[in-house]
Order: C-alpha cells, then structure tokens, then sequence
C-alpha cells in the first residue's frame, strides 16, 4: 500500500481522526461521566458551567488518566461519591470516603497520587459558584494564553504536564480558541507520555540532558 504526502488527500484523512475523537471519544466520556446529553461543543460547555457536572467530568476525563489510574477504577470511585451531589462540605472528608470507598471495593487508595487531585479538585468545585473547568477556560478563551493554567494544574499532586495538557487542550478546542494560542505556548496542549520519551531516546541517545534541561516538561518539543 502506498502512502501519499499530498496534503489534499492527507489532510481531510487526519481531520477524519479528529472529528472521530471527538464524537467517539472526548464528548462520548464527558456525557457517560456526568450523566447527560453531550453532543457538541455548545452541550459541552454547558455542562461544564455546573460544577457537579464539572467535577463529574474532571474526574472522570482528566484527573486519574495516568498508569494504572483508570484501571484502579479511581474515576469511577469519584462519579460514584458525587451521585447525590456535594454532600460534604470539607475536602478531606470527601477524600476519607473516597478511601473508604477504595477499601470496599479491595482497590488500594494510592495515597501518595490521590489525596492532592481528589482533596483539590473536590474543593475547587464547590468553591466556584460555576464549574471549576468552566471557570478556568473562559480564562484561557479571554486571556488567551495557557501557561498560567497549566502551571497551575501542575501544583495540584497527581497532575502532571500530560495531564494539564489534556485538560487545556480540551478546553481550548470546547471554547474555540486555538487560532489565539500563541505557537509559543501550543506545545502545552500536546499530551506528552513516558512512551514518547522512550521514543525519542532512541533516536537521540542524549533525550536525558534534555529531559533534565526542560525539568521533563512538553517543552521539549520546542526544541526536538
């Protein structure tokens, strides 16, 4: 089989992988986890401006995709706390039942990764009176800038650059403001994982000194 670089052919084939990320993926998961209708971006945004469903969808989307994360079913164990909605007025409490929770399902709570993004991102919802996630990309749409947000998430223990990305990418795509997105600051709306790292020290035995340079962030695409 061939493979073209024809841009006319190549373009609408990769713009076809992005339009079924969205409708199979992004929009897809964000719907099952806060329990509505989530078709488009309109929908989308809507639901992030009320901070159950905003919590719902941090949670479920964003703040556990990392190695065994998702697996553990730590996602889940958040979606299923908030069914009868902000029950608890303390962060640390909800942390304790998300414990408990983890105990009776024989999942270990991995408190070290946890406490930070559960503890924080719990309290960052009921402290907004709209969706925390709602809050911080209507910033990015009228800063339009993402570096304070994603430095932001990076303080948050359990968030790292893959994730702050994840996160700002979405949020820049549902709020439409990618083409106000500096090139400077677009490198942070790539996901980065350890594969890509284990990728590239393939090609460039010296990715380490790199990897030390950019303190491992996704910076290093700047200059790859």
């Amino acid at each position: 089989m061939s493979i073209t670089l024809d841009y006319r052919i190549l373009m609408p084939v990769l713009a076809s992988y992005s339009e079924k990320f969205v409708k199979q993926v992004l929009l897809a998961e964000a719907a099952h986890n806060a329990g509505i209708n989530i078709q488009a971006k309109s929908s989308f945004i809507e639901a992030l401006k009320v901070p159950l469903q905003s919590a719902k969808i941090f949670f479920g989307n964003y703040a556990f995709v990392r190695a065994g994360g998702e697996q553990a079913r730590y996602n889940q164990i958040c979606i299923h706390l908030l069914r009868d909605g902000f029950k608890w007025q303390d962060s640390e409490l909800f942390y304790r039942e998300f414990v408990q929770e983890c105990r009776n399902r024989n999942i270990g709570p991995n408190e070290r990764n946890n406490r930070g993004v559960v503890t924080q991102g719990y309290k960052a919802h009921i402290q907004n009176q709209k969706g925390w996630l709602f809050v911080i990309g209507e910033h990015i749409a009228n800063s339009h800038q993402v570096g304070d947000i994603f430095c932001k998430l990076l303080k948050i223990k359990g968030i790292g650059s893959k994730i702050a990305a994840l996160i700002c990418r979405d949020l820049v795509w549902v709020f439409d403001c990618e083409s106000q997105i500096t090139a400077f600051e677009s490198p942070l709306l790539q996901p980065v994982d350890t594969w890509i790292w284990q990728v590239c020290k393939e090609f460039w035995g010296d990715i380490e000194t790199l990897k030390k340079l950019t303190k491992g962030g996704v910076f290093w695409l700047l200059c790859v």
